[in-house]
């Protein structure tokens, strides 16, 4: 094995030119949450930019691609139990993080997110629900 004297170059994965992704237009800022989206394109960049003399080691491939059709799962079975809790909102005074209220009439599904509607016609986002009682009847 012959070796080189001398100071090595820097190793391309280093290199500015070669590491740096343009920015993203879209913000994910205040959500605390990775969608499935950001968690791909990190995995895809990770790979982009892997040392080619120390690949990512199959198992560490494996197990990163487990994690994301466990994100996927996950968010798929949030929305499906939110979506069950509204229907068993129906007829139910709701109170919002807002002081919002209203007598629940029906729920909905938009861009993944879980809404009930109010008999006064607010839609309202079922993570800001703060109460649910039985409506107060007046006599």
């Amino acid at each position: 094995m012959s070796t080189v004297s001398g100071a090595s170059p820097a190793p391309i994965y280093s290199d500015t030119k070669y590491t740096t992704q343009p920015v993203s237009t879209q913000s994910t800022q205040g959500t605390g949450k990775m969608g499935q989206e950001q968690f791909l394109n990190l995995l895809i960049t990770q790979l982009k930019n892997q040392d080619p003399m120390d690949p990512m080691k199959d198992t560490e491939f494996v197990s990163q691609l487990a994690s994301f059709s466990s994100l996927d799962k996950m968010g798929t079975l949030t929305q499906t139990m939110q979506s069950a809790s509204a229907v068993g909102m129906i007829g139910k005074q709701v109170t919002t993080t807002k002081n919002v209220q209203g007598v629940v009439a029906s729920m909905s599904i938009n861009n993944g997110t879980v809404y009930i509607n109010t008999d006064k016609g607010d839609q309202i986002a079922y993570s800001d629900v703060q109460q649910v009682t039985n409506p107060t009847t007046t006599k």
